[in-house]
């Protein structure tokens, strides 16, 4: 006889399984498994009947007849009869069968069933078995993946769920029925209509367990009587079997003392392994088995997510037959990331740890308990944590949701470990397996029994080791027409734990943990018991005797009642003649008249459901509508009323239907049934339905204006009781789809305000109407408000009224954001030429043609950009105060918001430093930082400073002295160099002078190998010291160098200037050419440009030329020579301008010239003038202070113009002659003197006939 604890009342054990479901509906998507807080268990002293009959808690789910299953399958195909037995057939699925399938491929029938074949007009029940996805870490997440709940040390008791359940349900436990459409074929399957649900079958696989599902071939009796038992084949075998479903039109009788019984076919316990105890503790969740008789923990139960190597078998007819109970290897683990350890997988119990801690029990609608303490003895000084007496059982596995179209077997109970009995003690017990009866009524009085197996005791005589966890209670749905089973009793008790007989010693061991209390569903009347299990106890012990050493109790099951004679789910496949369809429209109601007109449209509204729900309130179908609006319902059964509602809400088939919304800013404006209105505007239409197509009902809605805030830019706060014009842009951005925004209803006194102006009214917060203004769009302009003072933002909340008078749903928030009252920043940019960093009174400000000022923030984000005015200074006004900023130089221009750009200068500039009021910057980067408060901050000043450009030069041809003489270099061949912001104080000759020997530099002689190869700075002072040997013969020697001024500045370019000798002893002719433009439209030019770029730019300088020079170097002087005058880039001219070329030319060799003939051709897009200084004379030559105009065509004097296209001779720059040439024979030998020959100058304008010019003119094209 068990000990009265056996009779402990267990009360508050699952919040969610209560009774009291005033609104419940049936679940359809897998939800959290609880924890199971210890202090939700209580124990109090009261003693009670061991059996619990619960009171039923009541869901709705729709009424449907109980024919229609032979209706829409074959009414009564086999008849009425009498029947005991096995009626099932059963085939593992295989494979994977999608939603909408219609066709289902499985396995070979199983042999311990009934080998009735399927054929066509069969009903058939399509259920997922296993398919649950678990959290399979070696933590407390184990399970439902949430960690925490077991505390790190095994003396203390951990909740009995603290490491058990599941992640995701996925499809486990749905199921369907279905109709064949004929017999099966090459193992699959066809069936009338496609699935409803999706199913598969596939072995376990990384993160994943076992998954499986299976047919089951379902008799319909017109009429039937049970006797005797009805009951299934052979126990659940891993891929089929386990279910008693039948299905009667009329009335199902059970005689007196008939019986359907699934006990113990569900889910299997974890089998018995015995193993040797290792010297360690274990606190794992899960470990992978090892093989028969080996490892460490043991194996868990089978469940929902999986299937361990080792199950127990308890033989057909052989429940709670203990000693019967076999262990199968079945070779493999079916769990993800081991099979053994106390972590409860879904609803399947936890096996002990080592050793000899004991199993969890198996879960169905009540939770499975927590496995007893490990083993101890007193005696031995084995008494303590963690290595004895350790809190290691196994967890229990976690309760099922309330959910009638989710049915699954009871979970085994996980195997005690043990070490020293042999099989099968420590087995965990089988859980309950699952019983579907439809009927139109139940008349008599039987049982329908779903008991989870005991837990394997550890027996006398043997050491004493852990019991096994009791398996959970299976799954009963019971319905009818008549809405009555009064003479039904349904049993889906859980298992007890095994117990443990310690042999009269002090051990102690783990009793196993009870089983939940199944799951029963029926139309009522019937007497329910889902007690869960008790747990195992210690007997024949010294310690604990009489106790479950920290084992717990199975949880109470579900006991629920439903209205439905069937469920959604349990409803056939319908057949064509008792079908109908239901169709219709949902348009875009323009006119609100709720009838579709021809310019209306159907419309989806972007997303939109069409329900149908039967007359019970119960959901039956669904369906997206399509974009045109159009939307069906097939397979609907005739003769009956409905419902059709549309809506955005998940309606969830079976439950009751969802509440009525419509897409955001929708709104419904009526319903007509083929143009006659419901009455009623509520997106909703009830409908007869006989025995014919219903079309036409149809739905009208119609979209709402949508407000939409806006933010816009800072601007600053006006301070006091100033107000600032509040931006339309703050509502505008509000949208009417259909229409136009016509007014907006400001539906708050604005945020952070002291006063609100609207056309002309005043409001404050105290003074703004409760109900709002509303203001019309072309009053916006008149909106004021004045903020509160300082950095704030004003929030306006507010509707949008479209044109038809409809106003927004939504309520939008737009921001008025206004910054402090802002201070300014300043300072100036001047050209430091003495390099000091501090402006000096000589030194001014500038802009270096074109610089930006940027100013960054503390992120190097760019706040604004300013121009540097031409006098070097900028400023930044509003500027916020309390901040750090940085404010640097820059060409680019740059766009707020934007990165730092990079500090850059126009060309042949440079920064010199930085100061702040004078206090200098010591980093020359062209950046200054400063810290902001709350005034104005000036004198942040940048010095920059202007390069020199070195310019070099050509000299006058020399006599080369020969061998190791050396030559004065002249200064005047440096000193073209420029600054333009300073003064020259040192050229750096970069390298060795070519064709030189030796250079000396303040009687230091360098040659090429001594000259350092950084090269020599020679200050202004030292450059008369200069000379250079040349190589000996004719050569150039050529020098290059940088300018460095006053400030320490190089000069970014090098030049070089030329030192041309001649053979020493050798006189040569020379003559140098100078072309000006001296007038445009006969109106002469008075001023000369200065070569300064050339290759020939000495040319014009040559000391020779008719005095007074240039003295100053520079293009467009004044200061004009008598003799040279023009320019060399006259500016834009245009069409019909008449351009005088004048072509000065100087004998500046050692020698007269003789024979000296001149060629030039006329400018392209210029034609000639031939009457420009007189008749047939367009040719002037001045020699010797004579002026001739000279003819154009070749005569006795010395010039003829080449018209375009002629040869011209050969000492003409271009062989090309397309616009004419000028030739004039300017000496020539054969001449009278003093004509034979251009005398070579000695000295300026001596002698006077040593130069003269050549000049022609011509007109732009």
């Amino acid at each position: 006889m068990r000990p009265f604890l056996r009779n402990l009342k267990i009360i508050n054990q699952l919040p969610y399984h209560q009774t009291n479901l005033t609104h419940a509906t049936v679940a359809q998507n897998p939800i959290a498994s609880p924890k199971w807080p210890q202090s939700s268990v209580r124990w109090i002293g009261a003693i009670v009947a061991s059996t619990l009959l619960l009171p039923q808690s009541f869901i709705t789910l729709p009424p449907v007849q109980a024919n229609q299953t032979g209706i829409c399958a074959v009414p009564g195909k086999d008849g009425t009869a009498t029947v005991s037995g096995i009626v099932n057939s059963y085939y593992p699925g295989s494979g994977t069968v999608a939603v909408g399938s219609t066709s289902v491929t499985v396995g070979s029938i199983n042999p311990n069933g009934n080998t009735t074949p399927i054929a066509k007009g069969d009903l058939l029940l399509i259920i997922q078995m296993q398919d649950a996805d678990i959290d399979s870490s070696n933590t407390d997440a184990y399970g439902n993946g949430v960690a925490g709940d077991v505390n790190a040390s095994t003396a203390i008791v951990p909740p009995p769920l603290g490491a058990s359940g599941y992640t995701n349900l996925n499809n486990a436990g749905r199921y369907e029925y279905a109709v064949a459409a004929g017999p099966i074929s090459g193992g699959i399957i066809p069936l009338t209509k496609g699935t409803i649900y999706s199913y598969r079958t596939a072995a376990a696989a990384g993160s994943s367990g076992k998954r499986s599902f299976q047919v089951v071939r379902v008799p319909q009796y017109t009429s039937a009587t049970i006797t005797g038992t009805l009951t299934t084949a052979a126990q659940w075998n891993g891929g089929s079997g386990g279910i008693v479903a039948i299905d009667v039109k009329g009335s199902l009788n059970f005689t007196a003392g008939s019986t359907i019984d699934v006990n113990g076919l569900g889910f299997r316990g974890g089998g018995s392994n015995p193993n040797p105890a290792t010297s360690g503790a274990t606190s794992t969740f899960r470990t992978t088995s090892q093989g028969s008789l080996v490892g460490i923990d043991a194996p868990k139960g089978e469940g929902i997510a999986g299937t361990p190597r080792f199950v127990a078998r308890q033989p057909f007819g052989s429940f709670n037959v203990r000693n019967t109970t076999a262990t199968d290897d079945l070779g493999a683990s079916g769990y993800p990331n081991g099979d053994e350890g106390r972590g409860a997988p879904a609803n399947a119990g936890g096996g002990g740890n080592e050793h000899n801690a004991g199993g969890g029990g198996g879960a169905n609608g009540g939770a499975g308990g927590l496995g007893g303490r490990s083993y101890a003895n007193a005696q031995t000084g084995n008494g303590t944590p963690p290595r004895h007496d350790a809190t290691v059982g196994g967890f229990g596995g976690t309760a099922m949701p309330v959910d009638p179209t989710r049915l699954v077997f009871g979970g085994g109970g996980g195997a005690g470990d043990t070490n020293n009995q042999t099989r099968p003690a420590g087995a965990g017990g089988g859980g309950g397996g699952i019983v579907l009866v439809r009927a139109g009524s139940i008349t008599g009085s039987g049982t329908i029994n779903a008991r989870g197996a005991d837990g394997i005791d550890s027996p006398q005589g043997a050491l004493p080791d852990a019991g096994g966890g009791g398996g959970a209670g299976g799954t009963v749905l019971v319905t009818t027409q008549t809405g009555t089973a009064s003479g039904l009793t349904i049993v889906a008790t859980g298992g007890i734990g095994g117990d443990l007989n310690e042999n009269g010693t002090t051990e102690t061991d783990g009793p196993g943990a009870g089983g939940g209390g199944g799951s029963v569903y029926t139309t009522g009347g019937a007497s329910v018991n889902v007690a869960g299990g008790a747990a195992g106890l210690i007997v024949n012990g010294l310690v604990r005797n009489n106790t479950s050493n920290d084992a717990t109790a199975g949880m109470t099951g579900i006991n629920q009642t439903i209205t439905s004679s069937n469920l959604t789910t349990s409803i056939s496949g319908s057949d064509p003649s008792c079908s109908v369809t239901i169709s219709g429209q949902v348009f875009n109601d323009g006119d609100g008249n709720k009838v579709l007109n021809g310019s209306e449209i159907g419309v989806n509204a972007g997303s939109l459901t069409a329900v149908l729900v039967d007359s019970n309130n119960k959901v039956i179908a669904k369906t997206t509508i399509a974009t045109t609006g159009n939307y069906s319902f097939s397979n609907v059964s005739a003769n009956s009323n409905y419902t059709v509602l549309i809506t955005t809400a998940t309606a969830t088939i079976g439950a009751a239907p969802p509440a009525i919304t419509l897409p955001n800013n929708w709104l419904s404006t009526g319903e007509n049934l083929n143009g006659s209105i419901d009455g009623t505007i509520d997106s909703q239409q009830t409908i007869s339905v006989a025995i014919s197509n219903v079309t036409g009902v149809n739905f009208g809605i119609e979209q709402r204006p949508t407000a939409i805030g806006h933010t816009v830019e800072n601007v600053f706060n006006p301070g006091g009781t100033n107000k600032a014009v509040v931006p339309a842009a703050l509502f505008t951005n509000s949208t009417d789809p259909d229409g136009t925004i016509a007014a907006y209803h400001l539906t708050a006194f604005p945020t952070n305000s002291t006063s609100l102006v609207i056309d002309g009214t005043t409001y404050t917060a105290l003074n703004f109407p409760v109900g709002g203004v509303t203001v019309s769009s072309d009053k916006l302009n008149t909106v004021q408000v004045d903020p509160i003072d300082g950095a704030v933002n004003v929030e306006f909340s507010f509707t949008a009224i479209d044109n038809a008078g409809q106003e927004s749903i939504n309520t939008a928030l737009s921001t008025l954001p206004f910054l402090p009252t802002p201070v300014t920043l300043s300072g100036t940019v001047f050209n430091d030429a003495n390099g000091s960093k501090l402006q000096d009174g000589t030194e001014t400000g500038t802009n270096a043609g074109g610089l930006n000022a940027v100013l960054l923030d503390s992120a190097n984000t760019v706040v604004a950009t300013t121009i540097v005015a031409a006098d070097g200074t900028y400023t930044f006004n509003n500027v916020i105060t309390n901040s750090i900023y940085t404010i640097q130089l820059t060409t680019e221009s740059i766009s707020t918001g934007s990165a730092a750009p990079a500090v850059t200068l126009p060309s042949n500039w440079v920064v010199m430093g930085e100061n702040f009021s004078g206090t200098i910057d010591f980093i020359p980067d062209g950046k200054l930082t400063v810290n902001v408060n709350t005034s104005d901050v000036n004198q942040l000043n940048f010095g920059i400073e202007q390069l020199p450009t070195a310019v070099g030069k050509v000299a006058l041809i020399q006599i080369n002295p020969g061998d190791t003489n050396s030559v004065a270099i002249p200064p005047t061949l440096f000193t073209e160099s420029t600054d333009s912001d300073g003064s020259i104080a040192a050229y750096k000759i970069t390298a060795f002078p070519t064709n030189t020997t030796s250079l000396t530099i303040d009687n230091t002689t360098y040659t090429a190998a001594t000259f350092p190869s950084g090269g020599i700075t020679v200050p202004v002072a030292q450059l008369n010291t200069l000379q250079v040997d040349p190589i000996d013969g004719v050569v150039n020697v050529e020098i290059t160098f940088q300018a460095i001024d006053n400030a320490g500045q190089t000069s970014t370019n090098t030049a070089s200037f030329t030192m041309p000798f001649n053979l020493t002893g050798n006189s040569l002719p020379r003559l140098l050419m100078v072309k000006r433009i001296t007038a445009i439209n006969g109106v002469p030019i008075t001023f000369f440009d200065d070569d300064i770029v050339s290759i020939s730019q000495a040319e014009d300088n040559h000391p020779n030329w008719p005095a007074p020079l240039n003295t100053n170097s520079s293009a467009g002087s004044t200061n004009l020579s008598t003799f040279l005058s023009g320019k060399i880039d006259a500016g834009l001219v245009k069409p019909g301008d008449d351009v005088e070329y004048t072509i000065y030319f100087l004998s500046a060799g050692d020698v007269p010239i003789r024979n000296l003939n001149f060629c030039d051709l006329v400018p392209t897009h210029m034609t000639f003038q031939p009457n420009s200084f007189g008749s047939g004379q367009g040719i002037q030559l001045s020699l010797g202070g004579n002026l001739l105009n000279l003819t154009n065509v070749p005569d006795s004097d010395r010039a003829e113009f080449l018209n375009p296209g002629a040869q011209l001779p050969n000492y003409c720059p271009s062989s090309g002659n397309p616009m004419g040439a000028v030739l004039v024979n300017i000496v020539n030998s054969s001449f009278a003197a003093p004509d034979n020959e251009l005398p070579n100058a000695t000295a300026p304008g001596t002698p006077t006939n040593s130069s003269g010019f050549v000049r022609f003119r011509a007109k732009v094209n």
